[in-house]
């Protein structure tokens, strides 16, 4: 993905928690390195600037996470500007009324705006149409504009043709299903290691997108965005 990101402009800076602007009860992800209880999400409880973040304690099957006093843990977010991420330790673990922890407030934070050509590295199994033909593909990487896909038919630039997308949004634990319409804008052809006729990636833009569609690209991509090495110390 790191590829991908710099082509596309993916920037980390450092920035001060105001810029995030987080409120009450967005979702954040927890991330404890080590042997901590690894990734999951959560929810912003509030906040004083300078002194503690509040977040609620993941569960699991209705119990919280093992989570220690003094644990160091990075905080992952992304708002309709972009993806950030802060470090901060464990100040407290409290059980009353509900189960949150008190962190520290993050001393600095970093952060990456999101444009809308941001597009992510994946490797989804999908099939395409095109007009009656129905041809398997690998979507190679995936933004809210379009798709980059891998496919041993022979198409030209300017072909029509509806991608199947199925993909599962970690931070609305959902998976999402549904057909985008797109056309062909460009191929890029590499040499293939056992055959004469190279292998073909081709460069789709998504068309008439519903509302509903964009957002759920915009989330998955946003996920895979927050667990990006440029966002770590």
């Amino acid at each position: 993905m790191s590829d991908n990101a710099e082509k596309t402009g993916f920037v980390v800076k450092p920035c001060a928690f105001a810029d995030m602007h987080l409120a009450v009860g967005d979702r954040i992800l927890l991330d404890s390195p080590g042997s901590g209880p690894g990734h999951h999400y959560t929810t912003l409880v509030g906040y004083a600037p300078g002194e503690s973040v509040l977040v609620r304690t993941p569960q699991e099957g209705g119990l919280p996470l093992p989570y220690g006093d003094g644990q160091t843990l990075t905080v992952r977010a992304f708002t309709g500007i972009g993806v950030f991420a802060f470090d901060a330790a464990i100040q407290r673990i409290c059980t009353s009324p509900f189960h949150y922890l008190h962190l520290t407030f993050p001393a600095s934070v970093r952060g990456a705006r999101i444009r809308h050509t941001e597009r992510v590295r994946v490797a989804l199994p999908t099939e395409i149409r095109v007009g009656e033909r129905r041809l398997p593909a690998l979507i190679t990487d995936l933004g809210v504009g379009g798709a980059m896909l891998e496919c041993a038919a022979r198409l030209p630039v300017g072909t029509s043709l509806t991608v199947q997308l199925a993909f599962r949004l970690e931070p609305l634990q959902i998976q999402a299903a549904f057909d985008a319409r797109g056309r062909i804008q460009r191929i890029v052809e590499r040499p293939h290691p056992a055959q004469a006729v190279p292998l073909a990636d081709y460069g789709v833009a998504f068309e008439r997108l519903t509302l509903g569609q964009r957002v759920m690209l915009q989330n998955f991509v946003y996920h895979h965005l927050l667990h990006d090495n440029r966002l770590r110390v």
